[in-house]
C-alpha cells in the first residue's frame, strides 16, 4: 500500500468529488451553483460557509454535505473564482478548522468583506 503519493492522493480526491458529484440531487446542485454565484457577485473573498448560508430553506437537503466539493470544482471550471488561502470556518460543527478561501472573478459590489 502506497501510504504517500501525492498523484494517487490527487486522484482520489477527484474521484470521491466526482462520485458525491454524481448521486447529488440536481435540485440541490442547481440551488447550490445559484448560492455560489451570488456569493461571487457579492463578495471579494468568501467560504462555503457563505455558500451555504445563501442555499434557500425550501432547497432539497443533499445527503453528503461533501457535495459542496462538487459545486466549488464546478465553479473553478467555470471561472467564477480562484482559490486564495484558506480562512477558519464558521461553523460550529467544524470546529474552527482551516477552510478554503477563494476570489472572486466576478464581484460586482466593491466592499471586501473580511472573511
Amino acid at each position: 500500500m502506497d501510504l504517500f503519493d501525492k498523484g494517487k492522493s490527487e486522484y482520489a480526491r477527484d474521484e470521491a468529488i466526482d462520485r458525491v458529484d454524481r448521486n447529488a440531487n440536481k435540485a440541490w446542485k442547481q440551488f447550490a451553483q445559484d448560492a455560489f454565484v451570488k456569493a461571487a457577485e457579492d463578495n471579494y473573498h468568501f467560504t462555503a460557509d457563505h455558500v451555504w448560508q445563501l442555499i434557500p430553506d425550501e432547497a432539497p437537503q443533499v445527503h453528503d454535505g461533501r457535495a459542496m466539493g462538487a459545486v466549488m470544482k464546478w465553479a473553478v471550471k467555470k471561472g467564477l473564482c480562484v482559490a486564495e488561502g484558506f480562512s477558519s470556518t464558521t461553523k460550529v460543527s467544524g470546529h474552527g478548522h482551516p477552510f478554503r478561501l477563494w476570489r472572486s472573478l466576478i464581484q460586482i459590489r466593491w466592499e471586501d468583506n473580511d472573511v
